[in-house]
């Protein structure tokens, strides 16, 4: 691979530097050979007047504008492959899918245990070395993922019961939601946010006008007893607009006597969201995850932090913790317990001389 790499991969790539950088010296070449090429073919066959006129405006405009036509056009059949073959490559997966969830299925038991044959080392100490380096970081792996799903679930469950609480529909399937894409720090807790706050404004926005009960007259700001227009229900709450004579009167629906504000709720549920993460990011993922692949909620906090900066973003926060248990699984078998084994064998051989 090395080889291919520096004979081949490395080689090309300067190449391609080196075309694009001379792309118009080639192009003037081009021009200049097609018009020596056709003036050539004119005086051979006497072809000239007109229609000399007619190839020297073709060649022209060939030279000027076919580069940039080539490129429109490249970059259309381009786009048109790209989408038939993606469309393909999706349908033949959505084939292949279930396909290979059925062999992996089936011969689970085999993959696991004989994996390590397909290898390509010679059977030696160093070999089993590898196995059981790959093997303990695979089983940290399972651990995070396993732990990751368990917080997901509760942030999930935590939020549906916090929506459901403040009166905002569809709290299950938020929750339900986040649960599924709480797996992606972050992005996930982002996605289902939107939407979440969207339903609220447009939940607690609703406003009726309504018919004012008798012997009252209704004010903006006051609770007052209203006759629904649209389904004859009796309801009491804040009137944000009164009609001139005070015998009609509009009010939010749904929201709360004490809160008459449209633009609050969604600000709660933002706030939620945002008291969430913290208490995922501060408490419940450092506990859980932690504890599932054996590091300190602290070194959990501060490998995100760090794979964060060192890989930027969604991809660093998504392998940090991952990356920091290998990087312990690596630590402890070669460094650690190297230094441990000595100093523990001399302990044993002071003690069986008596020293």
């Amino acid at each position: 691979m090395a080889l291919l790499i520096v004979a081949g991969v490395v080689p090309t790539v300067g190449q391609a530097q080196d075309v694009y950088e001379k792309r118009e010296i080639y192009q003037q070449q081009v021009a200049s050979l097609a018009k020596r090429t056709v003036g050539e073919l004119q005086d051979r066959f006497n072809a000239g007047g007109v229609a000399q006129e007619y190839y020297e405006r073709g060649v022209d405009w060939i030279s000027n504008e076919g580069p940039a036509l080539a490129q429109n056009v490249g970059q259309k059949l381009w786009t048109y492959l790209r989408g038939a073959f993606g469309f393909f490559g999706y349908i033949l997966g959505l084939f292949l899918v279930p396909i290979y969830l059925f062999y992996f299925l089936k011969e689970g038991h085999h993959i696991r245990d004989r994996w390590s044959d397909y290898l390509p080392i010679k059977a030696s100490r160093f070999k089993d070395e590898v196995v059981g380096t790959l093997t303990e970081i695979n089983r940290y792996l399972i651990a995070f993922f396993r732990g990751q799903m368990v917080v997901s679930l509760i942030d999930g469950a935590l939020v549906a019961v916090a929506l459901w609480a403040i009166g905002v529909p569809y709290a299950l399937l938020i929750g339900v939601f986040l649960a599924l894409l709480g797996l992606i720090p972050f992005i996930g807790s982002l996605i289902v946010m939107i939407p979440a706050i969207l339903i609220a404004f447009a939940h607690f926005g609703i406003s009726e006008w309504g018919t004012v009960m008798p012997d009252e007259v209704a004010q903006v700001g006051e609770v007052v007893q209203v006759k629904l227009e649209s389904s004859g229900k009796i309801v009491e709450k804040v009137a944000t607009e009164v009609a001139a004579d005070g015998a009609r009167a509009e009010v939010l629906v749904n929201a709360w006597n004490w809160l008459p504000v449209t633009w609050a709720y969604p600000l709660i549920v933002l706030g939620i969201f945002v008291v969430l993460q913290q208490v995922n990011g501060l408490v419940t993922a450092p506990k859980i995850v932690g504890d599932s692949v054996g590091l300190h909620p602290l070194t959990v906090i501060f490998s995100v932090l760090f794979w964060s900066l060192l890989l930027g973003g969604l991809l660093g926060a998504l392998l940090a913790v991952p990356l920091t248990a290998a990087i312990k699984v690596l630590f402890k078998r070669y460094i650690w317990e190297k230094r441990i084994e000595p100093a523990v064998g001399k302990r044993l051989q002071n003690q069986e001389a008596g020293v």
